[in-house]
């Protein structure tokens, strides 16, 4: 009896142990926010289930650096060989395809060349304006910062490249094709940080928020969420699309 109940532990152990964590499921995708800071990239996010990553680009005339601003670029990696290729490698085709927001710090007809240059060569992983649905993909390039919605839109070179659009988009009726999201400052609608219970205002004014962008057949995304479990609970509830998340591990506590 006492080996057989040594068998039942062994083999529960090596069943938690082979868990792969890839397969964990969220009630809203979610969003690794500025993956690249996090102590572990890319593999703190992957294996705790996210299916969105976040990463920031500067152009410094020649290469793409994966940075928030334009200090110390010589010390830092290329988007290419520090992050894009990782995150490639790290994917199989069994996986529901990695939304990459691609944040743009310093916007340039320049540096968008140089983007879809190297897209170019991976084109074989990365899903096209074209074929949303083909999920043999492993990743779709969402463009964000302050870039020219409009104009990276219509240009036929950007075939990689989907947009985060705003509030303000909405009025043009842009395609889930080229605009597959929204996103916007939480600030701007609540001063709301999810530490005491929200008042029915507050509710109403995320609700209709979400339901406008809903409308129009788009995800939303709020970013300057506070990362509380009642935030959290609350976004969900209102059928947010996107959770944006610093604290990985916690966010993973607290919905396993």
């Amino acid at each position: 009896m006492y080996s057989f109940h040594l068998i039942v532990i062994a083999l529960c152990l090596i069943a938690l142990l082979s868990c792969n964590t890839n397969t964990i499921k969220y009630l809203v995708i979610a969003h690794a926010h500025n993956d690249y800071e996090q102590k572990h990239p890319i593999t703190t996010a992957l294996n705790h289930g996210f299916t969105s990553l976040e990463v920031d680009i500067v152009f410094d005339g020649t290469h793409l650096i994966v940075s928030h601003d334009g200090e110390n670029l010589d010390t830092k990696g290329h988007f290419e060989i520090a992050y894009l290729v990782p995150l490639l490698d790290r994917l199989d085709a069994k996986r529901t395809p990695i939304i990459l927001l691609v944040d743009i710090k310093n916007y340039s007809d320049q540096m968008l060349a140089q983007l879809n240059a190297i897209l170019k060569k991976y084109e074989s992983y990365l899903v096209k304006r074209e074929e949303t649905a083909n999920r043999s993909k492993k990743i779709q390039i969402v463009l964000s910062g302050d870039i020219p919605r409009e104009q990276v839109i219509k240009a036929k070179a950007n075939e990689f490249l989907f947009i985060d659009g705003r509030m303000e988009d909405l009025a043009f009726d842009y395609s889930q094709q080229y605009m597959p999201m929204i996103s916007m400052d939480f600030t701007e609608i609540s001063n709301w940080e999810g530490v005491q219970k929200p008042s029915k205002e507050t509710i109403r004014t995320i609700q209709k928020t979400i339901n406008r962008v809903h409308q129009k057949g788009k995800k939303i995304r709020f970013w300057k969420t506070t990362e509380t479990e009642l935030l959290w609970r609350t976004l969900i509830e209102s059928k947010v699309d996107f959770i944006g998340v610093d604290n990985i591990e916690n966010f993973y506590a607290t919905f396993q």
